[in-house]
């Protein structure tokens, strides 16, 4: 506890002798800002990992992101699931443990799961059937 108040008692210090400089930070160009972060994020993961794979990996990343801006794939989700990827693995693995392999026969067995899978594929298969009687009655309509 004591550290944590010396810390940002420390902390407090730098930020109010230093702030004079950190304001000369905000007066530079707009368009000095992106390089400047890229190489500032590049050092950091130089330094982290110590080798250059961290940078090598952060740089490939930046240019799958920039081309699927570039083609309007959706950024968000992919996002999200690179966060909860591992999470969804972790329990999926566990699951596979507590149905010691045989994953259909526990899961249909479980109402719950049985529940959730009729609310998840109802609205897709309504959508489905919708969409073949518009294109069924589209093609009476052009016979006629």
């Amino acid at each position: 506890m004591l550290g944590f108040l010396a810390a940002n008692f420390f902390f407090a210090l730098l930020a109010i002798f230093a702030m004079k400089y950190f304001l000369k930070v905000l007066s530079l160009p707009p368009t000095i800002w992106p390089p400047l972060i890229i190489v500032i994020g590049l050092f950091a993961t130089y330094v982290i990992q110590g080798n250059m794979f961290g940078a090598w990996m952060a740089i490939g990343l930046s240019v799958i992101g920039y081309l699927m801006e570039r083609t309007d794939f959706p950024l968000a989700p992919t996002i999200l699931g690179f966060i909860l990827g591992p999470m969804a693995e972790a329990n999926m693995n566990r699951m596979l443990l507590a149905a010691k392999g045989d994953l259909f026969s526990f899961l249909l067995t479980r109402p719950i799961f049985l529940t959730l899978m009729v609310i998840t594929l109802a609205p897709v298969g309504l959508k489905v059937v919708k969409n073949i009687r518009s294109e069924i009655a589209k093609d009476r309509g052009e016979r006629a």
